[in-house]
């Protein structure tokens, strides 16, 4: 098979078509060794040849692609590469060929050196991130990239992308509400059409949770989303939030506030692995004010002003809908996905178990509080809206 990146150097090409064809088959070689043992965890002996074959092609072409030269200026295309070397390097990690915890440096010197110099030019994480994966993962005659041609790989990746595109429709509907007011005649529609984005991740996400493999996505998906090094620095996994939408919603309907420190710390450690759009994306929302402010202020104003029942009205619906996918996140996916399987492992293995560094005990409670924050819970520890919220209910209910 060959790259869709026809009008790029050679070698670039050359690795573009690897990745879409002979990665994909040896990386489900391997995950077909590793799923037929009793204990799925241990991989150090199995696939020895399929590793080295795997290793090898990879760090060859890398190295053609540096002794040409010749990278791509675009963005789009730079992205792209930099993505091509994510999936290699991720693959060497779930194969255990790298591992940041017995390395001080990565033993993937091609790879590493291309992915800084990527990283640098296009102002990004050097590494392989949500985007390359999903919403930034361009097809090729039907098959956009994968690691593996397993059906729950592709039922994840794919039921993600499309939630992902959900939450941006949504997140540009609330922020155009933002640009003409919650007054104008056109926000009903605007906060009609954010609610039905919202509610499609809802009914996107409950078929992806009847359809995928419980065992399949944790011993054959979940391991390719784990930190790695790139040169002497660790860079944590692939995080499916990794995007602008679902931020944008958190500040924009103002059920995160944007003086919560431990809210701009996630933002903030979040920041490297966003393409630079979303980053702007994410600080105009946090300069902005928020919905609910906006309605807050109005019910204090004129709490009779003809536009404020219907608006608050449609605002509630949206909140409602959105908090349903926070509670499917953290409820279900992560849940039965992670936290479940996880019971019983060792602690060594526990502690490596989440893309995103901290062990998945902290990571959960973590999770817990972003799930409250966007359900606007009534928690007297974290800074919930939930009494403003029951304001509006209360308005709405007259």
């Amino acid at each position: 098979m060959t790259g869709f990146n026809h009008n790029q150097p050679d070698a670039v090409s050359a690795f573009d078509g690897w990745i879409r064809g002979r990665f994909v088959v040896l990386n489900t070689e391997l995950e077909a060794l590793y799923f037929e043992q009793e204990d799925r965890s241990q991989i150090a002996s199995l696939g020895s040849g399929v590793k080295r074959e795997l290793l090898n092609e990879g760090r060859s072409l890398v190295t053609e692609i540096l002794r040409e030269g010749a990278l791509p200026a675009n963005f789009d295309q730079a992205f792209d590469l930099l993505g091509n070397i994510g999936h290699y390097m991720a693959a060497c990690r779930r194969h255990g060929l790298t591992d940041p915890d017995r390395e001080a440096r990565s033993p993937l010197v091609e790879a590493s050196t291309l992915s800084l110099r990527l990283g640098l030019q296009l102002g990004v994480a050097p590494r392989l991130t949500t985007a390359h994966m999903q919403f930034a993962n361009r097809a090729c005659e039907g098959r956009p990239k994968r690691f593996t041609s397993l059906l729950d790989e592709a039922l994840f990746s794919d039921f993600n992308t499309r939630a992902q595109f959900a939450f941006i429709r949504a997140a540009d509907d609330i922020r155009r509400v933002a640009s003409i007011g919650l007054s104008h005649p056109a926000a009903l529609d605007l906060l009609a059409a954010a609610d039905n984005a919202l509610r499609s991740v809802v009914a996107l996400n409950l078929e992806l949770f009847r359809s995928l493999d419980v065992e399949r996505f944790y011993f054959c998906v979940r391991p390719y989303f784990m930190t790695y090094r790139v040169g002497d620095a660790t860079w944590r996994g692939a995080n499916a939030g990794d995007f602008a939408g679902v931020n944008e919603l958190d500040l924009r309907l103002g059920l995160c506030r944007n003086d919560d420190q431990i809210y701009l710390g996630v933002l903030a450690e979040k920041a490297p692995y966003l393409v630079p759009n979303d980053r702007l994306l994410v600080g105009g929302a946090l300069a902005a004010p928020s919905l609910l402010d906006a309605l807050i202020e109005a019910l204090d104003r004129d709490p009779s002003a003809s536009w404020l029942r219907p608006a608050a009205a449609a605002y509630l619906k949206v909140i409602k809908s959105f908090g349903a996918t926070a509670a499917q996140h953290q409820n279900l996916l992560v849940k039965r996905f992670v936290e479940e399987p996880s019971v019983g492992i060792s602690a060594k293995q526990r502690a490596r178990i989440t893309a995103s560094g901290p062990e998945l005990d902290v990571l959960l409670a973590s999770l817990a509080r972003l799930r409250d924050l966007r359900l606007a819970a009534p928690r007297d520890d974290i800074p919930t809206r939930h009494a403003e919220i029951a304001r509006l209910q209360t308005l709405v209910a007259l």
